[in-house]
């Protein structure tokens, strides 16, 4: 049995992931003189809120065949709802750094959670995606527990400073950041591959 809503909606997330790859690719522009940074932010930022429509419209129409994917579209309107809201805070309360990295945590679990509900609904759709499905979870999972770490070691870093216990915390944290980097990527191709396959077969 083909469904025609779900087949399209992974078609629109799997675009989703090659801007995300993108994306994550601009962040080189950061090494171009004086305008690096500026340009870098622009193009990610501009990316994202393209990458962030087509998601939503993908899982509205996936939605339409499986409940999980009605879950995941209603987990990426409270994330975008966030993205405004965080730069709000900030200016409200800019001397309260901790919460940027409040924020992420809370934006990366609902992240995982959103992926979640599309890896299983895929699954549910075609058993073939069963496998794929469990795996990728699982690294994901991986993923979320080092940044969240990584995340809550730079905060207690603030605090610590420049003692020797502080210059241990930012140095394995800093460590987990860029292993949290690398896994990333190939979460990005793990996604991509999970996608490729769901477009074809559900």
């Amino acid at each position: 049995m083909i469904h025609k809503n779900a087949r399209a909606g992974f078609n629109k997330l799997f675009i989703v992931q090659v801007i995300g790859i993108v994306a994550a690719l601009s962040s080189f522009l950061t090494f171009l003189p004086d305008v690096g940074v500026k340009i870098a932010s622009s193009v990610i930022t501009i990316v994202m809120l393209v990458a962030s429509i087509i998601q939503l419209i993908g899982l509205s129409q996936a939605a339409k065949d499986e409940d999980l994917f009605a879950k995941a579209f209603s987990l990426s309107v409270i994330s975008l709802v966030l993205v405004v809201v965080e730069p709000i805070m900030n200016q409200i309360f800019p001397s309260a750094t901790w919460i940027s990295s409040a924020f992420d945590i809370v934006d990366s679990v609902i992240g995982l959670f959103i992926i979640r509900n599309i890896l299983y609904g895929g699954a549910k759709l075609n058993s073939d995606l069963e496998g794929k499905a469990k795996g990728t979870w699982r690294f994901l999972v991986v993923i979320i527990i080092i940044e969240i770490v990584s995340t809550i070691g730079l905060m207690t870093f603030q605090f610590f400073g420049d003692s020797e216990v502080g210059e241990i915390i930012g140095f394995v944290s800093m460590g987990l950041v860029v292993i949290g980097i690398i896994l990333d990527v190939i979460q990005y191709f793990m996604m991509l591959s999970f996608y490729g396959k769901a477009r074809k077969i559900v």
